[in-house]
């Protein structure tokens, strides 16, 4: 990431500080990033909410992963939904850890100055989630239930029933 300009850097900390949510791009998608609330808000379809509360981290926790229809530009978390969506529409979203997606709101949850803190962990104007192919991560074991079928092969309640057997939330 190139380094910000101070005139830059002075322009988003005032942005985000008068309120303006900072945006992610997740394959063309913007997103608003509400920390406080912890989920990622499509700007054009502020219903279509990926609920950061509930996803999987990374070995790293450097990052959030989500399971994301391409096509339905839907998330889902890696632990207890039964996804029902064509296999070939999924993808892998790495998305960034709080202290990237929004580095302001993660300075006042935690009564950090705002401002010294970012001087140490930037605003970036350019978020971006990663995608990968489902097989790029090795998900936890929990996961070996998570099912993708494609919508028409479901045919009653019961059978859909049936796939979400033994599904918990993560505590």
């Amino acid at each position: 990431m190139p380094k910000q300009d101070e005139e830059e850097a002075r322009e988003l900390f005032d942005r985000r500080e008068v309120g303006l949510l900072p945006k992610i791009d997740i394959l063309g998608s913007s997103f608003f990033v509400d920390w406080r609330l912890r989920e990622l808000r499509e700007v054009n379809a502020p219903w279509n909410i990926i609920n950061l509360r509930y996803l999987e981290c990374t070995e790293t926790g450097e990052a959030y992963l989500c399971i994301y229809d391409r096509e339905e530009r839907q998330g889902y978390n890696t632990y207890d939904d039964v996804i029902i969506a064509d296999p070939e529409n999924l993808v892998l979203l790495e998305i960034p850890h709080e202290v990237i997606l929004d580095p302001y709101a993660v300075a006042r949850e935690h009564d950090y100055e705002p401002v010294e803190f970012i001087r140490y962990n930037p605003i970036t104007s350019d978020l971006k989630a990663s995608i990968h192919s489902i097989a790029f991560h090795n998900l936890s074991a929990q996961n070996s239930t998570v099912r993708a079928e494609k919508p028409h092969e479901i045919e009653s309640a019961s059978e859909k029933n049936e796939m979400n057997i033994g599904r918990g939330r993560r505590r």
